[in-house]
């Protein structure tokens, strides 16, 4: 996992079925992103994250998770500050291919770069993302998926490297940037742990 350039302004997309270990991924990600100094604004809509904590960390858990004005206002925050990342699970709940992309997400989105703000997300469906974050990934972290059409959705993007998501084993994923495509062994759970 050395390997993975990890900057700021990078927009990141963890995708797979249920079980698979994105979160555990997200979290890992979540830390090497604070030891190599990012700030991270963590939206917690599922109160998993209020025990972590870290100096460049903010765990922010939402009052009324799903809404989208409160959602975002902490995307606005985070493109206010610069030199950020937000860092958000199950992004499809905010950003689905039917909805307008947010203001301050939006900003994020398509302007985040010349501020230093990214994001990494989660999805269990990547057909079920708006194009725009889909569509501007530096990062996929690919873990199995089997539907047909989320790999035919994602192969937009990755190419016929989605139609190897099929068999790819439990656990293990497919980092793919810039054209290029490395397998992973599953994340160790210390290595997850803050």
């Amino acid at each position: 996992m050395s390997s993975i350039e990890l900057k700021s302004w990078h927009k990141s997309n963890i995708v797979g079925i249920n079980g698979q270990g994105k979160s555990m991924l997200f979290r890992y990600l979540v830390k090497k992103f604070l030891e190599v100094g990012i700030r991270v604004i963590l939206y917690d809509s599922e109160k998993q994250y209020e025990a972590f904590t870290h100096p460049s960390l903010v765990v922010y858990s939402p009052q009324n998770p799903g809404d989208l004005d409160e959602f975002d206002k902490v995307c606005l925050k985070a493109y206010n500050m610069g030199r950020v990342l937000l860092a958000v699970e199950s992004i499809d709940f905010y950003a689905s291919p039917k909805m307008n992309l947010s203001p301050g997400l939006k900003k994020i989105v398509h302007w985040g770069r010349m501020r230093g703000v990214g994001m990494l997300t989660t999805s269990r469906r990547p057909a079920d993302v708006h194009k725009d974050i889909c569509g501007l990934a530096n990062n996929w972290f690919l873990f199995h998926l089997y539907i047909d059409n989320d790999v035919k959705w994602l192969k937009k993007f990755v190419g016929d490297l989605a139609e190897t998501l099929k068999d790819l084993p439990e656990y293990e994923f497919i980092h793919w940037t810039r054209g290029k495509a490395t397998r992973h062994n599953p994340i160790p759970l210390e290595e997850a742990e803050f």
